[in-house]
């Protein structure tokens, strides 16, 4: 949440397997292409 702009700046992701010391990533909308039963995403170039 970013309350600066008084919205939701990307998806909050907690990892079965840490990655670099974390368990939680964000993931921001820009990047997520669909949602379903599945996300798919693509980070940009």
């Amino acid at each position: 949440m970013d309350f600066a702009v008084g919205g939701a700046s990307g998806l909050q992701v907690k990892l079965k397997k840490p990655v670099e010391n974390k368990d939680i990533i964000s993931i921001p909308f820009s990047w997520i292409k669909a949602i379903g039963d599945i996300i798919l995403i693509k980070k940009p170039d």
